[in-house]
Order: structure tokens, then C-alpha cells, then sequence
């Protein structure tokens, strides 16, 4: 199972760019994937979620760093490493939804259909119903 986070610059899934994936693989926890980029040009980033990070526009388009579609490539990479590909964390459709929208944008469609798994677990909705 894989435990999956990413940190977007917003919340609608069709403007807000990707600019960190964390990731764990449970079966083996010492199997992580941390890594940043920067968001695209035209990606919104709203005000909340610049106070929620602590970081600046400028950080979240800081263009030394990987682009988002390596950030997915390298992320999409590291699931190969991974046996059981359920995902699962904190309102995780989102979370996989966004990554699937970049995927047909970047042209990785084929790669994320390798290598994503079509069962999830929401953490929020286990939350609730305790």
C-alpha cells in the first residue's frame, strides 16, 4: 500500500499546480519519495495556500528546481518500486485525480495507467465514520 500526499498551490484540480509529492510505500517504509518542483507559468496559486506553506510565489516557481512533469515522472519511476499499489490517504481522490489530470496534460496518461492502482482508501472517510 501506498501512502500518498501531494502539496498543490490550490484546490481546483484544473488550475493549481503540483509543487511537492511525499510518499510511502507501507509494505516497505524505508521505500520514500520526497521530492519538489516548480508549478507552470499559467497554474493559480491562491492566498491560503501560500500561508498554509510558508512559501512565496516565487518559491513555488522557482524554475531551479524540477519541473512538474518531472516531479510526476519521477514520481510515476518510483511506483514501479512499490508491489501493492493501493493508494491511500486524506481525501486521496483528490490527491489522485489531481495527479491524473497533470498525467493527460504532460502527455504520461499510458505511464500513470502502469502504474496506479484503481483501489483507494480515504483516510477521511475512515475518520468520520469512527
Amino acid at each position: 500500500m501506498i501512502v500518498l500526499d501531494i502539496e498543490t498551490s490550490g484546490i481546483d484540480t484544473g488550475t493549481a499546480g503540483i509543487w511537492q509529492i511525499g510518499a510511502i510505500d507501507l509494505e516497505n517504509p524505508e521505500n520514500k519519495f520526497i521530492e519538489e518542483g516548480h508549478i507552470d507559468d499559467g497554474d493559480v496559486i491562491i492566498k491560503s495556500a501560500l500561508i498554509v506553506t510558508g512559501k512565496t510565489e516565487k518559491e513555488f516557481r522557482d524554475k531551479a528546481k524540477q519541473s512538474q512533469k518531472e516531479l510526476i515522472s519521477s514520481y510515476l519511476k518510483w511506483l514501479k518500486t512499490c508491489r501493492e499499489k493501493i493508494t491511500l490517504g486524506h481525501n486521496i481522490g483528490w490527491d489522485v485525480n489531481l495527479v491524473q489530470n497533470r498525467c493527460i496534460k504532460y502527455g504520461l496518461i499510458e505511464k500513470f495507467r502502469e502504474v496506479i492502482g484503481q483501489r483507494t482508501i480515504d483516510l477521511h472517510t475512515i475518520a468520520q465514520e469512527k
